[in-house]
């Protein structure tokens, strides 16, 4: 199963993006890629990267989602993390990445930390 991304706004500055399948190196990590910048481009702020539904990720994965928080932060805004469980937060740890993310156990917590008010999330 390859990588499903959908998107969100929440309101005019927070957007969550949700990851389904697999993030590896390739086609998945460079759509991801893209779709965090356009929403840079848009000046959308506030990204909640919803993990729930990846039951996968590899180092390529990790090393997209930490340049595409970085790109975020030098426009200014921020990326949140929510829902990492199994395979996926034990690489978080085991890298020590989970350190430089500020990581929420479900997007509705990610909402609320950005100020917005979660919908059925």
């Amino acid at each position: 199963m390859h990588l499903t991304i959908t998107q969100e706004r929440i309101d005019p500055n927070i957007t969550v993006v949700r990851l389904e399948g697999r993030l590896t190196m390739g086609p998945d990590s460079d759509e991801l890629e893209s779709q965090i910048s356009e929403l840079i481009r848009l000046n959308q702020q506030r990204i909640v990267l919803d993990l729930t539904q990846l039951n996968y990720m590899d180092s390529t994965g990790l090393g997209t989602v930490a340049s595409c928080s970085g790109k975020l932060r030098q426009a200014g805004g921020e990326l949140c993390l929510a829902g990492l469980k199994g395979s996926v937060q034990k690489l978080f740890k085991v890298t020590g990445v989970e350190r430089i993310f500020r990581i929420h156990a479900t997007a509705a917590q990610g909402i609320e930390y950005f100020g917005g008010r979660a919908t059925g999330a």
